[in-house]
């Protein structure tokens, strides 16, 4: 079976497209690992999730860095509805697509994106939020 691979260059995250729509999302250094997976823990091949989810990747989580960070979003939307991303205080990302795939990646200070679909009338509001379990940030003031 076929299967067509995109790297986003800075956070190098793998998106992999099979013909058959079932994909993988994963950091490049975790695809590995996932592949040596036994078969009875589960493939690392999904199919689309639902329309409005969207997946985050963060270089570090917010507030553990005191400069900006790369942040990578990912989602599944029919190849013919149009996907952008916003991003507060910076300039729009790039969507990429693959098949039902789509994904950006941006360097920042911990933000929100906003991601606008053409079959839908209110975007999604993406803040990547600092875990609680977490210990205090070394740097708060990127911790928002």
């Amino acid at each position: 079976m076929e299967i067509t691979t995109l790297k986003l260059v800075t956070s190098r995250v793998v998106i992999r497209w099979r013909e058959d729509g079932m994909s993988c999302v994963a950091r490049e250094e975790d695809l590995p690992r996932l592949e040596a997976r036994p078969d009875n823990i589960g493939s690392i091949w999904h199919p689309p999730f639902t329309d409005r989810q969207v997946i985050g990747f963060e270089e570090a989580p917010p507030g553990e860095l005191d400069r900006p960070s790369w942040w990578a979003i990912y989602g599944y939307a029919n190849p013919d509805v149009q996907v952008t991303v916003t991003v507060d205080d910076q300039p729009a990302p790039i969507v990429h697509r693959l098949g039902s795939v789509w994904a950006c990646e941006w360097v920042s200070l911990p933000t929100r994106a906003h991601v606008h679909r053409s079959d839908q009338d209110t975007p999604d509001v993406i803040r990547f939020i600092r875990p609680e379990f977490l210990p205090p940030a070394p740097y708060p003031e990127h911790a928002r």
